[in-house]
């Protein structure tokens, strides 16, 4: 019987969802059963054996759904393996995702109870053409990093696959400790 794994994520535009659906093929390649959820869709996680949650990081903060999924699910998800990936900076350098990845911990230390087998910080996207009108108002400033700012993808599908993977061999070693 293969073990039940749900990958839930907060989104705004997409791109955390599409990373969501990315590690899913991966599990699903290594034969766990998997669903992918946005984290305000999900009632319960107790029939999962495994978690995943995804949250993009806006201006310094991890979305208002991811942080209601882990108050509304501490109870289970303390009990639980859980991985946790971050969509955060547009820019494509070590620094930014090294301060953005710092930023994460420290929000994170808001939950004493969550410690995921693994916390990973990825490069996001951005479309200026896409953005909501509250969101519009944030790239005007020309103070702003995002003015004036042209579309990107600063998504790694390597870095997302390999992480995926590691996480795929911590689940099955948690599943089998005599594999290791």
């Amino acid at each position: 019987m293969s073990e039940s794994v749900l990958i839930t994520y907060a989104t705004r535009y997409g791109s955390t969802k599409e990373v969501a659906e990315k590690i899913a093929q991966i599990l699903i390649h290594d034969e766990f059963e998997v669903e992918v959820l946005p984290c305000k869709k999900v009632d319960t996680i107790e029939q999962y054996q495994f978690i995943v949650i995804g949250a993009p990081y806006y201006i310094g903060g991890m979305l208002k759904d991811a942080k209601n999924f882990l108050l509304r699910n501490q109870d289970m998800l303390s009990k639980k393996p859980v991985a946790f990936f971050a969509l955060g900076p547009i820019g494509e350098t070590e620094k930014e995702l090294t301060e953005t990845q710092n930023q994460l911990d420290k929000e994170l230390k808001q939950f004493p109870w969550f410690k995921p087998i693994s916390t990973v910080m990825f490069g996001g996207k951005y479309n200026p053409k896409k953005l909501r009108l509250l969101d519009k108002f944030l790239t005007l400033p020309p103070a702003s990093p995002l003015h004036n700012l042209a579309a990107n993808d600063a998504r790694n599908w390597e870095d997302i696959k390999n992480w995926a993977e590691k996480i795929t061999a911590s689940l099955i070693s948690i599943k089998n400790p005599s594999i290791q």
